[in-house]
């Protein structure tokens, strides 16, 4: 069985992206191949983004991490989120190389176009995938529905 590492360099940023989206996307990337489009629901509940959307407003000015100092919006609303979103997701990489070749937020839908490296370790069915989180942790990502 392959190991393969998933990991997101977010320049100290909160990470948005939960293992269990990244775990979806990966489902999403084997039943749909090499292109897919997605809601942004899919990968950021609205639930979850508005919990999101409270504790970066809330915290954005005194933690380095909720600052997202690319983003001149103060307070974040929904559409900076989805495009944090967008920003981790390009930035995602599988065993140092990029997941996608191309991030193109759509109106509320994600079109992603899933690299060679992502594509192919996707379509190994007995793939395990891991996170390895910005602080150090590890999540094996659960691939069955």
């Amino acid at each position: 069985m392959s190991v393969y590492h998933l990991c997101i360099t977010s320049g100290g940023d909160l990470v948005v992206l939960l293992p269990r989206s990244l775990a979806l996307l990966l489902r999403e990337l084997r039943r749909q191949r090499r292109d897919m489009l997605l809601s942004v629901e899919t990968l950021l509940p609205s639930a979850f983004a508005g919990y999101l959307l409270r504790v970066i407003n809330s915290n954005r000015q005194t933690c380095p991490c909720f600052r997202f100092s690319w983003l001149t919006a103060d307070p974040l609303d929904l559409s900076a989120l989805h495009t944090i979103l967008c920003r981790q997701l390009a930035a995602l990489q599988i065993d140092g190389a990029p997941c996608f070749s191309a991030v193109q937020l759509c109106g509320d839908a994600l079109l992603l176009r899933a690299s060679d490296a992502l594509a192919d370790a996707a379509r190994d069915a007995t793939a395990a995938f891991d996170y390895d989180s910005a602080d150090g942790r590890c999540v094996r990502l659960a691939l069955t529905d």
